[in-house]
């Protein structure tokens, strides 16, 4: 837009005597300069090139081309230069059809011949052609007319000499002139003389004068001429030649010849050319040289018609034109116009002439309408005024008229202003859409909204997700959704990858692009997150803007509409249809509803038309609008009369700002105070104070005398006023223009609870008087709108510590949103590096542990520390908030001893035997149930680590633990290995539970000794056989020092582990009464003999083969025995009859005879016995082996 400023006067006599104006003729080209170069190549071409007759010099218009022809006749002066311009001659339009076309051209040729015909008759005094046909008024010089009649009369006088006659014959003069006939015959002949003198002379003339009056169709009569339809050239080219041949130019110059688009005349001028230089009657070589635009011949017709070609490049056009109207603006005295406002301006101008008038009229006006005791103008108005002059005088002549097209646009402003509050009710409908939309959103928290999206990412993918894989690491899905910056990190990707189950459990990779799939994250993620983040902030600036541009709207001015609005949707707009230029200068402000005062000269005391009609106005009490402008405001004022002031009608801004402006002027000062008790009376005119704080110039001044007066009552009315948009307004006045020191108590507690007001108008009220007004101020609700204010707020502890408001100073000062009121925690405070919101937080942490989190537990061990060792916090708010931390402290010596017993029972300490042990140590070597708990809780993460020799408690320790039943068998089990102790001789080992030393047993951690056996052996069986197994080479070597039962022999015999050598170890330490308690027993013991070589007495053998179960093993043991012993018959028999039958009845000594089954283990044992001679014979028979007893 246009920069205001207003120049200081001058006198116009002495701005006439710093600078002339300069003329718009051709100028003198200087040898230096790189426009004379075509003036030399010219000048070249017609002093040494005699063949060249027809030269065009060419250039766009406004190029300089008549100051190249008009340097080449200053220069070379070695020619006679005959200069013929069109620039007179009427344009001529040819019509566009083709039937009247050529009809239109051979007219327009002979207008243009008949032209160049009149300047060449007309150029020459009759004298230089008296021959000429073409007759011209003659005009008698006073000279020539007194010749003329000096010599009729001495003509008169020599024939009265003469020839004497009588009829006019005077005696007495004749008588006095007698002085002999020597001397009157000397008269008489001088006399003859000079009549045939005198006679030669007239026929010579009368001879002249008529040669050639036989073309009488050329009638010039009345100045008026007939034109046949034959060429004007050829009917009178011998008057052509005739000239050329009475003058002695060799150069003609034709300029403007371009104007009229017709080539023809050209080929007619080069034909003339031709005639002139072949004619014999003039004898010397003449030049035709044509001023012409390039654009006069299509294609390479030019190159045809023209000897030579020589090229204006322009001096100025549109984009060195700035350069040139400020260099000549400068050259007249004036700076003060901005650069910018001169590049739009001189972009129209490409002619120098053009432009050097512009500069002249713009001194003409700027002295003649600013001169003493006239109005101030502003400059760049002035010059954006004077070049639409001179690109448009026509519309410029009917803008005096209230006419042409600037003033129709003008006109029109109240249709723009209704166009205007159409846009505005259009803006405020989408304002009222987007705030449905973001009413639609603001139920839903960001959490929610990821887990929304979640659902919807974990629905594309093959299965639910077990993990996700970010920047090489692993992360469970739900903390991604927890995590705002994580889960944004996942969807910023291209590409998802996770890990997924199947039926079967097994892991597999899987992965989802994102760009490929259906899931529109743009729409159900980030705009929706926009909406929440920042639709708050901007619905309320949106509205601010559309209420101050409503309000506002009747006092834009013109250019205002233009910035404001898209004008070239307004039909009122378009319909005027302006030229470039216009639109341009009317959207910059050049030219605009002041135009009159930059076109007429302004009287001092008038006003104007519509001041008058406003003056009437409040006359009449009757209310116009606040922004009506007064043009002429200094004379208004004087106008407007006292009995004004006692109603609204006389409220108007510019009327204020010349009052307030002028409060200390005599003239002025006591309508300037019935003014200010006009505003400042009891049910003060708010909406005027509103609206004049938006468009008044002394807003200051004004809100300073309303504060002052009656300041509690005046705040009370703005504060219940019942339209919201002016009530913003007349806060932030007061806000701006009050004394920090002098804010009453209510409006303290305003303050405190509107941060985000202070925030929204910070740059109306100033930062700094921002900072002033918050000095000692507990603001309720922060936001991140003003980064300044919120660190001065910051730095000064200038707000309450409420959950919402920790957030954003975390928020702020990590420039990142990680904190919200999900998560906030003393962590995230300190993590911030903020010294004085750390302290802040922690000087008060019994009320911000209230405000912290409890549903995300990741306070770091600093901050958990902190909390645990702060006595002044509630007990039972500090056991709510730290039990489910997930951070843990890595050392007990780190916590106050009265918070230590807490600490393990909150599971705070890091899991390691050194806090264990000195936890213990500090029960006086008991294991407290809150210490029981905590080496349950973390029976993992202990068991994972060694009990170090270091610790002096470890054996204490060992004992209390692991020597007892006091911790559950899980915890036993998890924690055993972190002790390298092996049991001896522990008396305990008889009361630990069998499942405790099972595990101390698998972990080898019992010695196999008498004591350990003993006590082992009191435990249930498995227990025993496990003391056994694991120590079975030792057992083995003591194999008869244990006590066997019947279900450890059964358990011994049977199991696998041991091998049957080292059975046999076993076997002979076992009695009979054991072997036939379990015919199991007693059929492994049975295999056993036949596998291995041991010995066995008789009564365990006997028990062998009666209790086992397995016949053929019980034969071939029994065949093995009794032929060990064959002559103890007793022993032979018993084991006999333990058999059934048909075996016992072997041993009944009577004449039956036992049939046994036929196999090789029956005929094997019959053979042993008859070979002993136990039986006498067996025989097989169908039935099988029938048994021969021996006879006794």
């Amino acid at each position: 837009m246009i920069k205001i400023g207003i120049y200081q006067h001058r006198p116009y006599e002495n701005i006439l005597d710093e600078c002339q104006q300069q003329s718009l003729m051709p100028t003198l080209i200087k040898e230096n300069e790189p426009q004379y170069f075509p003036v030399k190549e010219i000048g070249e071409k017609l002093d040494t090139d005699k063949f060249v007759r027809n030269i065009a010099l060419t250039g766009p218009y406004g190029s300089g081309k008549s100051s190249v022809l008009y340097t080449l006749q200053k220069k070379y002066k070695g020619h006679e230069y005959l200069q013929i311009s069109l620039a007179t001659l009427e344009s001529y339009d040819i019509p566009e059809d083709i039937e009247n076309k050529k009809k239109g051209t051979e007219q327009l040729n002979r207008l243009i011949e008949y032209s160049i015909l009149q300047q060449l008759i007309y150029r020459e005094k009759y004298a230089t052609v008296p021959n000429s046909r073409i007759k011209r008024i003659f005009h008698f010089e006073e000279r020539s007319l007194c010749k003329w009649s000096a010599g009729i009369v001495g003509f008169l006088i020599a024939y009265l000499i003469a020839f004497e006659p009588n009829w006019l014959r005077v005696e007495t003069m004749y008588r006095l002139f007698d002085w002999g006939i020597v001397v009157n015959s000397v008269f008489d002949i001088l006399s003859v003389i000079y009549m045939i003198v005198g006679l030669f002379i007239c026929v010579r003339k009368i001879l002249l004068s008529y040669r050639g009056h036989h073309l009488s169709k050329l009638n010039l009569k009345n100045g008026e001429i007939e034109l046949k339809k034959a060429s004007i050239f050829n009917k009178h080219l011998d008057e052509i030649i005739y000239f050329f041949q009475r003058t002695k130019y060799d150069v003609v110059i034709i300029e403007d010849l371009d104007r009229f688009n017709t080539s023809d005349i050209y080929l007619k001028l080069r034909e003339l050319n031709q005639l002139i230089n072949e004619s014999k009657e003039i004898g010397r070589h003449i030049v035709f040289i044509y001023a012409v635009k390039d654009d006069v011949f299509k294609d390479a017709q030019r190159a045809k018609f023209f000897d030579y070609i020589s090229t204006v490049i322009p001096v100025i056009n549109p984009s060195n034109s700035m350069s040139e109207l400020k260099r000549e603006l400068n050259h007249r005295g004036y700076n003060d116009i901005a650069d910018d406002d001169l590049e739009e301006m001189s972009f129209f101008i490409n002619d120098m002439r053009l432009l050097r008038n512009i500069a002249n009229e713009y001194q003409q006006y700027r002295t003649r309408l600013c001169s003493k005791s006239q109005i101030k103008l502003n400059p760049t108005k002035l010059l954006g005024m004077i070049v639409y002059k001179n690109c448009f005088p026509n519309d410029f002549a009917q803008l005096h008229n209230r006419e042409g097209n600037v003033y129709k646009c003008i006109a029109s402003k109240p249709q723009f202003i209704k166009y205007a509050k159409q846009q505005l009710e259009d803006q405020q409908k989408q304002l009222e859409q987007k705030i449905q939309s973001y009413q639609q959103y603001t139920y839903l928290p960001k959490k929610d909204l990821r887990e929304s999206c979640a659902y919807r990412i974990m629905s594309a993918m093959l299965a639910k997700p077990k993990s996700i894989l970010l920047d090489n690491t692993k992360y469970v899905f739900s903390s991604i959704v927890d995590s705002e910056k994580l889960f944004e990190k996942m969807i910023s990707a291209d590409v998802i990858y996770y890990q997924y189950s199947d039926h079967y459990y097994s892991l597999h990779n899987g992965e989802l692009n994102l760009n490929q799939s259906s899931l529109d994250l743009e729409s159900t993620y980030w705009n929706r997150k926009k909406i929440l983040e920042e639709s708050p902030r901007e619905v309320k600036q949106e509205q601010k803007r559309i209420d101050n541009e409503g309000r506002r709207i009747k006092s834009l001015r013109l250019h205002e509409f233009f910035r404001l609005y898209d004008m070239g949707q307004c039909k009122a707009f378009t319909d005027i249809k302006l030229e470039p230029l216009q639109n341009v200068f009317l959207r910059r402000g050049y030219i605009d509803e002041d135009y009159y005062d930059y076109i007429s000269y302004f009287y001092p005391g008038m006003i104007t038309q519509n001041d008058r009609d406003l003056l009437l106005a409040m006359k009449q009490a009757q209310n116009s609008d606040y922004n009506t402008n007064i043009e002429k405001i200094e004379n208004f004022t004087k106008k407007v009369p006292l009995y004004v002031f006692d109603n609204d009608a006389v409220l108007n801004n510019c009327l204020a700002d010349f009052l307030i402006s002028q409060r200390k002027d005599k003239q002025f000062s006591e309508k300037f105070e019935l003014l200010m008790k006009r505003i400042e009376r009891e049910d003060a005119p708010l909406d005027f104070i509103a609206q004049y704080y938006k468009n008044g110039t002394q807003i200051q001044r004004l809100f300073e005398r309303f504060i002052e007066q009656n300041t509690q009552h005046h705040w009370t009315i703005i504060m219940s006023h019942s339209v919201e948009t002016e009530r913003s307004l007349l806060i932030e006045g007061w806000l701006r223009f009050c004394k920090a020191t002098d804010l009453f108590n209510e409006q303290l507690e305003w303050l405190n609870d509107n941060y985000a007001f202070l925030v929204e108008h910070i740059q109306a009220i100033g930062l700094e008087h921002v900072k002033s007004l918050s000095n000692n101020r507990k603001y309720t609700r922060l936001n991140t709108d003003s980064d300044d204010l919120l660190a001065f707020v910051i730095e000064n502890n200038l707000y309450e510590l409420n959950r919402d408001n920790l957030c954003i100073v975390v928020n702020y000062l990590n420039q990142m949103n990680s904190a919200d009121i999900n998560n906030i925690n003393l962590k995230r405070i300190t993590n911030t590096e903020h010294k004085q919101v750390i302290a802040y937080v922690k000087q008060n942490i019994t009320s911000c542990i209230y405000e912290f989190s409890h549903t995300v537990n990741d306070e770091n061990v600093e901050s958990i520390l902190f909390i645990l060792n702060d006595q002044t916090i509630d007990q039972e708010e500090k056991i709510a908030y730290l039990q489910k931390q997930q951070s843990r402290i890595e050392s007990i010596e780190n916590i106050a001893e009265e918070a230590r017993e807490l600490a393990i029972d909150l599971f705070l300490l890091e899991p390691c035997w050194e806090n264990v042990a000195a936890h213990f140590a500090l029960s006086e070597c008991k294991v407290t149930e809150p210490l029981k708990h905590y080496i349950e809780h973390y029976k993992t993460e202990l068991g994972g680590l060694a009990c170090d020799d270091t610790i002096a408690e470890k054996e204490s320790l060992f004992d209390a633990l692991i020597g007892s039943n006091i911790l559950e068998i899980e915890t036993y089990k998890a924690i055993g290995n972190s002790f390298r102790y092996t049991l001896n001789a522990e008396s305990y080992l008889a009361d630990l539970e069998s499942d405790r030393l099972d595990y101390l047993i698998d972990a080898h951690k019992v010695a196999f000794t008498k004591e350990n056996t003993s006590a082992v052996s009191s435990h249930r069986t498995s227990t025993f056989f496990k003391y056994l197994i694991n120590n079975k080479n030792e057992f083995l070597k003591e194999a008869g020092s244990i006590t066997y039962s019947s279900e450890l022999a059964i358990v011994l015999f049977t199991t696998n582990t041991l091998s049957m050598q080292e059975k046999a170890v076993i076997a002979p330490f076992l009695n009979a009464n054991i072997i036939g308690s379990n015919s199991k027993l007693a059929s492994e013991i049975c295999s056993l003999l036949l596998a291995t070589n041991i010995e066995l007495n008789e009564q365990c053998l006997i028990s062998v083969v009666a209790n086992s179960d397995d016949i053929e093993n019980c034969v071939k043991v029994m065949g093995h025995a009794i032929r060990k012993h064959p002559h103890n018959i007793q022993f032979i028999e018993k084991l006999l009859q333990n058999l059934s039958a048909p075996y016992a009845d072997i041993a009944i000594h009577d004449r039956k005879h036992p049939v046994l089954e036929r196999n090789d283990y029956n005929k094997w044992l019959l053979d042993v016995l008859t070979n002993i001679g136990y039986l006498s014979s067996y025989s097989e028979i169908d039935k099988g082996l029938k048994v021969n007893k021996k006879a006794l």
